[in-house]
C-alpha cells in the first residue's frame, strides 16, 4: 500500500519507494486503505503541521467518521483533552461507547451551539486546538473556539476554494491557520529526478 501523486486508485503504479510499504499479513485491503488515508491526514495535520504536545485540548469536528476516529485514537495516546462532534444521536453513542468520550464532550455538529459549550467547559478560554471539517458558519464558529497561541488545522476545501474570508481580529490573538492537503504534501516531497 501507499501514495502516488497522480490522485487515482490503482492495483499498480509506478511509485516512489518512500511512500510504500507491505500490507501486514492481519489486514483487510479495506484495512490498508482505511488506515492509509485517515492517519495518514491526521498525521500530517496534528503532528507534524500542528505540532500536537500531550495533554492539550482539541475539538475534532465529525469524529465519528474514519479521520475523526483516527484523531481521537492518536489524541487519547497524547492525553489530550478531547471534545467532539458528531451528526446523530448513534455517531454520539457510537463514541461514548467505543471511545469513553464523556456525553458533556459530545456536541452536534448541525449547528453552532458547540461554540457556547466550549467555551463554557474551558472557562472561556477555548480549545488549543480545533481539527475542522465544517463549512460556512460552522466553520465560522469553530474558528471562534480556538485558544489564544491555538491552532485551526482545516481539512476541508469548500471553504477554501471558494476563497471564503475569515476575521484577521483573531490573529491578533496568535492563532495559526493550517490547512492540510496530503497530496500537496506528497507532491512537494516526491523525487522527481531522472
Amino acid at each position: 500500500m501507499g501514495f502516488d501523486i497522480t490522485r487515482c486508485f490503482a492495483s499498480s503504479i509506478n511509485a516512489n519507494e518512500n511512500f510504500v510499504t507491505h500490507i501486514p499479513e492481519h489486514w483487510s485491503m479495506d484495512d490498508a486503505i482505511t488506515i492509509l488515508s485517515t492517519y495518514s491526514t491526521v498525521w500530517y495535520g496534528l503532528i507534524e503541521r500542528a505540532n500536537l504536545k500531550r495533554n492539550e485540548s482539541i475539538l475534532i469536528h465529525s469524529g465519528a467518521g474514519g479521520v475523526g476516529q483516527s484523531a481521537i485514537i492518536i489524541c487519547q495516546y497524547y492525553n489530550c483533552d478531547i471534545y467532539v462532534t458528531v451528526g446523530t444521536e448513534e455517531k454520539k453513542q457510537f463514541l461514548m461507547n467505543e471511545y469513553n468520550i464523556p456525553e458533556e464532550k459530545i456536541f452536534s455538529s448541525r449547528d453552532i451551539v458547540f461554540k457556547q459549550k466550549i467555551k463554557q467547559l474551558t472557562r472561556g478560554k477555548g480549545v488549543d486546538l480545533v481539527l475542522n471539517s465544517l463549512t460556512g458558519d460552522k466553520l465560522d464558529a469553530s474558528y471562534e473556539c480556538v485558544a489564544n497561541r491555538g491552532r485551526f488545522v482545516e481539512l476541508g476545501k469548500y471553504d477554501q476554494v471558494l476563497n471564503k474570508q475569515i476575521g484577521m481580529f483573531d490573529f491578533l490573538r496568535d492563532i495559526s491557520f493550517i490547512g492540510v492537503a496530503v497530496d500537496m504534501c506528497l507532491f512537494e516531497t516526491q523525487d522527481f529526478a531522472v
